[in-house]
C-alpha cells in the first residue's frame, strides 16, 4: 500500500519547514582554562559568568564551579566539589547559586553564595530520598519563591518540589520505579520552572517526551514528543519585559539521531532551529547572548537566529543488528519538522515482516503557522495512542520505504517480524 500525505499535513508541513536560512556560527569560547569541560555556563551579568566545570576520566580538567569576569579574562573563585557538578541556576535577589549533580557525584545539590562560592547549603537528602550518586540534573529555584526548589533524579525516575525552610517535599513519579504512564517518569533530566503560568517542564528522557505539569506537580497538562530530549530552559531574565518569553529545548549531545536544538513561544510558535545537541543553555541579561554548552561554551548572538531554520541530512540510527522478537520494534518519535522533508527508511532483516509507519491520535497545536506539531494532549498514552498511517509486507533482506513527498511532521517506525529476526533500521532525512 503505497500512502501519500495529506494536503492539509502539506501545506502545515512546508509552512514549518520554511527555505532554509544559514545559521550564523556561534563563538567557541575558552573560560579559565582550555582544559576544562563545561556543562553548563550562566551569565549572572552582563560581563560575568558562573560555570561549570567537569574532570572527565583520563583527562586534565577539574570538578569546580567558578565565577568568570569575560571582560578582564579573570577567574574571581573557584568552588571544588565532590564529583562532577552539573548544571546552574541562579536568584538575583538572594544572589544564590543552586548547583545541580550528575549521576556520579558525590553530592546531591549545593547551595552557593554567587559572590565568592562558599557553601550556604549541601542537600544530599530529600525525606527518604538520597540523591548523592542518582544524578540530579535539573534543579531550578523557583522564581516567585527562591526558598522552594525544583530537581529531576534521573536514576530514581522522580521530579520533586521542596521546600529550603520548612522540609516539606511533593514527588511526582514514583520512586526508583520507571513508568510509561502519564504518572511516572523514566530517567527525567532537564527541568524549567515558569510559576507564574503555572508550568513545569520535564524533559522525560528514556520516555522521549517533554511533560507540562502544573507548578504542584500533581497534573499532566500536556506533552511533546521528542526522541531523547535533554535539557529545557525558559527566558529567566527581564520577565516583566521580556520581549521572547522563549522555551529552549535541545536533546542529548552524542544523540543515536539527528540532534536538534530549537526555540519555541507560549503559542507553540517555532522561533529557530539548528542542529545542534547541548549540555545546558542560558540566556544572558541582555536577552542577546545565548550560552550553549557542549564540551566547550558557544555563544549565539540571538536576535540573529530568530526565523533561522537550519537543517542538513542526518541519520537516526535506529537499530543495528538488533535481535527483534515477534513482539516487534517501535522506534522513538521522530520529528521530520526539525530534520527534513524528505525521509528514507532502510531495514535489513533475517525474516519477512510487517513495517508500519504511526502517528499521534490528536495533536493539541496543527502544523499550519509554523506552530509546533509535536504537542499532545496530557492525558496522551505514549504507548498505546498511535494510528496507522502506512503499513507495508517486506520480505527479508534489504528493503527501502520512501516518504512522498514529504513525511507527516511527526512519526513513530514499526516492524514486527514473522519470527525472531537480526534487523537493522536506519532513517534517513534531507532537507
Amino acid at each position: 500500500m503505497s500512502r501519500k500525505v495529506p494536503e492539509d499535513f502539506q501545506r502545515g508541513l512546508r509552512s514549518t519547514l520554511r527555505a532554509e536560512v544559514p545559521v550564523p556560527a556561534p563563538r567557541r569560547v575558552f573560560l579559565a582554562r582550555p582544559t576544562d569541560d563545561y556543562p553548563c555556563v550562566y551569565p549572572v551579568s552582563e560581563d560575568e559568568v558562573v560555570a561549570t566545570s567537569v574532570k572527565v576520566a583520563g583527562g586534565k580538567g577539574r570538578n569546580v564551579v567558578f565565577r568568570y569576569n569575560l571582560s578582564t579574562g579573570r577567574e574571581l573563585w573557584a568552588k571544588e566539589t565532590p564529583g562532577y557538578p552539573w548544571a546552574v541556576d541562579y536568584d538575583d535577589e538572594s544572589g544564590y547559586l543552586l548547583v545541580s549533580s550528575h549521576q556520579v557525584a558525590e553530592f546531591g545539590l549545593l547551595i552557593l553564595d554567587a559572590r565568592d562560592g562558599s557553601i550556604i547549603r549541601r542537600i544530599d537528602k530529600v525525606g527518604d530520598i538520597d540523591l548523592k550518586g542518582y544524578g540530579v540534573f535539573g534543579a531550578n529555584f523557583d522564581p516567585d519563591d527562591p526558598d522552594t526548589i525544583f530537581f529531576t533524579v534521573y536514576r530514581r525516575h522522580v521530579a520533586v518540589r521542596y521546600n529550603l525552610v520548612t522540609g516539606s517535599y511533593k514527588v511526582f513519579g514514583e520512586l526508583d520505579i520507571p513508568g510509561r504512564d502519564n504518572a511516572h517518569l523514566n530517567s527525567p533530566v532537564g527541568l524549567s520552572v515558569n510559576i507564574a503560568a503555572d508550568e513545569v517542564l520535564i524533559a522525560d528522557y528514556d520516555n522521549h517526551r517533554v511533560l507540562l505539569l502544573d507548578k504542584d506537580l500533581a497534573n499532566v497538562k500536556g506533552q511533546m514528543l521528542l526522541p531523547y530530549p535533554w535539557s529545557i530552559w525558559r527566558t529567566r531574565w527581564g520577565l516583566k519585559g521580556n520581549p521572547y518569553d522563549l522555551t529552549f529545548v535541545s536533546t542529548t549531545p552524542n544523540p543515536p539521531t539527528p540532534p536538534y536544538l530549537f526555540a519555541y513561544t507560549r503559542q507553540r510558535r517555532l522561533k529557530f532551529s539548528i542542529q545542534m545537541a547541548s549540555d545546558e543553555m542560558r540566556l544572558g541579561p541582555d536577552l542577546r547572548s545565548l550560552w550553549v554548552t557542549e564540551v566547550f561554551g558557544y555563544l549565539y548572538h540571538l536576535p540573529s537566529l530568530m526565523e533561522r531554520f537550519f537543517r542538513h541530512p542526518g541519520t537516526a540510527l535506529l537499530l543495528n543488528a538488533k535481535t527483534v522478537s515477534t513482539s516487534g520494534y517501535r522506534s522513538p518519535p521522530l520529528p521530520a519538522f526539525l530534520w527534513g522533508s524528505r525521509c528514507m527508511v532502510r531495514i535489513t532483516s533475517t525474516q519477512s515482516g510487517t513495517f508500519r509507519v504511526l502517528v499521534p491520535k490528536e495533536l493539541t497545536h496543527t502544523p499550519a503557522l509554523g506552530a509546533l506539531p509535536c504537542s499532545v494532549p496530557g492525558d496522551f498514552d505514549i504507548m498505546n495512542d498511535w494510528d496507522v498511517w502506512d503499513e507495508k509486507s517486506m520480505p527479508s533482506g534489504t528493503n527501502h520505504y520512501v516518504f512522498d513527498p514529504v513525511p507527516p511532521p511527526l512519526f513513530k517506525l514499526e516492524f514486527v517480524p514473522s519470527a525472531e529476526a537480526t534487523v537493522t533500521m536506519n532513517a534517513h532525512f534531507w532537507p
